[in-house]
């Protein structure tokens, strides 16, 4: 059983604190540089039209979620859910520019070869992507917006996470701080509040911090493949959580019922 979500003050304090740590562990430290660039060595193990798919992904993904919030947009508009709209905007408007002042005025220092000698945390192209798909959740009708919303939105923000580390465009820190960003924003904004299953999280973030460990430990190949991945996936799914459950209406107050008139 999932039980009760989880407040928003407990979980935003919980997505910042996890982007403060990926960003101190990969960026700040020569281990987390040193692992975090040998991920790129595991590549080599997916097969060549994964890696084609990636980048032909990379490329269009956004261009086509850009389209899919437009349209979302207008037909939203067309129901007058212009409230509905103007929330769904706040995130990328919000969210994609602060990632980009960050990735430029965060500092990574140089502790090796490894990899970019600039900082490229977070990842902008994975933000805007995870941006677009928290508009267009946010703009299809309540009913429509469920589990299954929330699980394809996940899907895709881990679809785009994965096509710009398989294509080495971004470290797979990058990404991770790229969703986790869009989730604490998604989470700020009003009318948000956590949805159910961040067991789910928890178990994918503690098997993704043992999957580093077991690459930092044991450099093969397995560890090497799969912890960018469940990573990516572990961050993915608190984008889907943070993002995926609207407040609906307040609740009408019963009728109060007339006592009968005494005789």
């Amino acid at each position: 059983m999932s039980g009760p979500a989880p407040g928003r003050a407990v979980v935003g304090a919980l997505l910042v604190g996890a982007l403060v740590l990926a960003y101190a562990a990969a960026v700040l430290t020569e281990p987390g540089q040193a692992l975090d660039a040998g991920a790129f060595a595991g590549i080599r193990h997916w097969p060549v039209p994964l890696q084609d798919a990636a980048g032909l992904g990379r490329a269009d993904l956004v261009v086509a979620l850009a389209l899919v919030v437009s349209l979302l947009g207008v037909l939203a508009v067309a129901r007058r859910a212009l409230r509905e709209v103007a929330t769904a905007v706040v995130v990328p408007l919000v969210a994609v520019p602060l990632a980009l002042v960050l990735k430029e005025v965060l500092p990574r220092p140089l502790l090796g070869e490894y990899g970019y000698a600039w900082n490229t945390f977070p990842s902008g192209h994975t933000a805007v992507a995870a941006a677009l798909l928290v508009a267009a959740l946010g703009l299809v009708p309540p009913r429509l917006a469920g589990a299954y919303a929330r699980a394809l939105v996940g899907l895709v923000a881990l679809a785009a996470g994965c096509s710009s580390y398989l294509t080495r465009a971004h470290r797979p820190s990058d990404v991770v701080g790229a969703l986790l960003l869009v989730a604490v924003v998604a989470l700020a904004v009003p009318g948000r509040r956590p949805a159910r299953g961040w067991w789910l999280v928890a178990a994918l973030g503690g098997l993704a911090l043992a999957l580093v460990a077991a690459a930092w430990w044991w450099p093969a190949a397995g560890p090497v493949v799969a912890w960018p991945v469940v990573s990516v996936l572990a961050a993915s799914a608190a984008l889907a959580l943070a993002a995926g459950r609207r407040r609906g209406p307040a609740p009408r107050p019963a009728p109060r019922r007339r006592s009968p008139a005494r005789s």
